[in-house]
């Protein structure tokens, strides 16, 4: 009983060894079938890429003549690839068939084992536990082209270009209705002429407006002009219809003349302009010396002015003398003149726009009055020194002069001293007349002595 029992537990454990072994062969031979369908699956896709990109490449396209030879070099291409496989499968099946009729006690195995997992997959608690992920798959062939997409926005409008070049003239076109016939032109006409104001009075620095209308036809040319002298240019503003003369001087008085003209002729017309302008005055200020008891005519006073200005004569202080003073034309004169007559006389030219002053000094001053007079006779030895006396009075001080009638004062050898004339070494050449003159602010008086 015991060796049946001992015989039993070798048999288990032999099948159970044999088993496992076919176990795992089957596995092995499961696992290198797997990767060989694993291999041609990956040739598979490489092929059907290979078709889409030919076929993409193609799209939208016409074939061409070689589009026959292609499509037969795939054909033959996937018939190869199918053989392969088919042996491959073959040889699998044959090993598989192989090893199971070797061991037929594997299909019991399996049986068993497939009860068992049977009954644990309906078991209550049976949890199964998913596997790790698998490695990703390559990409699958390009799917056929999509729609086309709406048009986008319209883009910013470009630069202008060049022009092109200009085409040729076209033919000329159709004459067109003749129009209605136009109103009867202007009849030709010789030019006229009208300028305003004929007399223009303005004031000095003020503007000056001539105007001139002109008439005829053709349209006449206008030209302004100044008779006897010229157009101010930097201060005239001219045109066809008037004459703008902006800040008058005296100068611009005179004649202007607008003159229009045609093909027909020409014709002119005149005005006059008129400056008003302050006095001007012109007086010789220098001071006037007269001796007394004579006329005294004083220096002319020269004015200019418009309107012509009046002119009087007057004293700073004091009145003309009465009965004695007479002027004209601007001129003033002193009959018989005194020393009350001694003053500032004042020349004044006043008209509408104003005044002017001018001064003028007067003095009238009495002779000198000789306190010594030389002698009517000297005579003097050769060699000696003569002395020859003269002294004077009067207001101002007189000044006491000498000379020689008809010769000159030896040089070197003479002075004046005190009024006395004093000559050193006389010699025959000085004999003569000798002159004392007493001068009295400008008014002089003289005596000889011989």
């Amino acid at each position: 009983m015991a060796n049946k029992i001992s015989h039993s537990c070798l048999v288990s454990k032999i099948a159970i060894t044999l088993s496992i072994v076919s176990l795992l062969l089957c596995c092995g031979v499961f696992l290198r079938t797997d990767l060989m369908l694993n291999e041609l699956y990956s040739r598979d896709i490489k092929l059907s890429d290979k078709m889409t990109s030919k076929h993409d490449m193609n799209d939208g396209h016409r074939f061409d003549k070689d589009h026959h030879s292609e499509r037969t070099f795939e054909k033959q291409e996937t018939k190869q690839t199918k053989d392969v496989f088919t042996r491959k499968v073959r040889d699998v099946t044959t090993v598989v068939n192989s090893t199971i009729n070797d061991d037929l006690l594997s299909k019991k195995i399996h049986q068993v084992l497939g009860k068992a997992v049977a009954s644990l997959q309906g078991g209550k608690y049976w949890i199964p536990v998913p596997g790790p992920p698998g490695s990703q798959g390559k990409p699958g062939p390009r799917g056929p082209r999509g729609r086309m997409g709406k048009s986008g926005r319209r883009g910013k409008r470009g630069p202008r270009g060049f022009p092109g070049k200009i085409g040729l003239p076209g033919s000329r076109g159709m004459a067109g209705p003749k129009g209605p016939k136009g109103d009867r032109g202007t009849s030709l006409a010789r030019p006229t002429a009208l300028i305003s104001p004929t007399h223009l009075i303005v004031n000095e620095s003020q503007s000056a407006i001539l105007h001139c209308s002109s008439s005829g036809y053709p349209r006449p040319d206008v030209v302004w002009s100044k008779i006897n002298g010229t157009l101010p240019r930097k201060r005239a503003v001219v045109d066809s219809w008037q004459t703008d003369i902006k800040h008058v001087t005296p100068n611009d008085s005179g004649i202007y003349q607008c003159k229009a003209s045609n093909l027909l002729g020409s014709t002119q017309t005149t005005a006059k302009l008129q400056v008003n302008f302050h006095p001007r005055l012109t007086l010789d200020k220098r001071p006037i010396y007269r001796m007394g008891s004579n006329d005294i005519r004083l220096p002319m006073c020269y004015v200019i002015g418009h309107p012509t200005p009046k002119v009087m004569w007057s004293r700073v202080f004091g009145i003309l003398p009465k009965g004695r003073s007479a002027m004209k034309d601007g001129q003033l004169t002193i009959l018989k003149a005194n020393q009350n007559d001694s003053g500032t006389y004042v020349c004044k030219a006043e008209n509408l726009l104003g005044s002017v002053v001018g001064s003028i000094m007067v003095n009238v001053i009495d002779l000198p009055v000789f306190v010594v007079k030389p002698t009517s006779f000297y005579t003097a030895q050769r060699g000696t020194t003569a002395v020859l006396n003269c002294t004077a009075k009067g207001n101002p001080q007189p000044v006491i002069s000498w000379r020689k009638d008809n010769g000159v004062l030896p040089v070197g050898r003479y002075e004046v001293k005190d009024g006395s004339l004093i000559i050193r070494n006389v010699k025959q050449i000085d004999s003569g007349v000798f002159v004392c003159t007493a001068t009295s602010a400008g008014v002089s008086h003289s005596h000889e002595n011989i």
